[in-house]
């Protein structure tokens, strides 16, 4: 058997060729107990962020098909198309007098949808703004 990848160690090698002789291709290799946790460390280098806005969509995946002509055949190719019908929003922030917005947006139009969507994420923004300025926040 030949196998593509190359090792510095002959003890790597040996631990790859048990795993690929088997032809486990994937091998989780999670952390020992007790050790089995993460930590930030320098939490210096991290961005400060004052608001965050989490959110997701729900589409209806809509087939279509497409008819193309030409001179010596025509065929069809399939298409399709993704249908917004719901949006969520769930805001926070680290200023304590922000108030959190949770909310679901649905709408059987899908262009009246996604304007109302757009309009209310416009909105948030500018609440979030308006607390910012109350708070006179330094920026770093």
């Amino acid at each position: 058997m030949k196998c593509l990848y190359g090792y510095l160690t002959e003890d790597k090698l040996k631990e790859h060729m048990l795993t690929c002789e088997q032809r486990l291709y994937q091998v989780p290799r999670l952390p020992e107990k007790g050790k089995n946790y993460l930590k930030f460390q320098n939490d210096y280098k991290a961005i400060r962020k004052l608001f965050t806005i989490y959110s997701d969509s729900e589409t209806v995946l809509k087939v279509e098909d497409t008819v193309v002509s030409e001179e010596s055949s025509s065929y069809t190719i399939p298409k399709q198309t993704h249908i917004p019908c719901s949006f969520s929003i769930v805001t926070s922030s680290k200023l304590a007098d922000y108030v959190p917005v949770n909310e679901v947006l649905t709408d059987s139009d899908p262009k009246r949808l996604t304007k109302a969507y757009m309009s209310r994420l416009e909105e948030i923004h500018a609440d979030m703004m308006v607390c910012y300025e109350r708070n006179k926040f330094k920026i770093d």
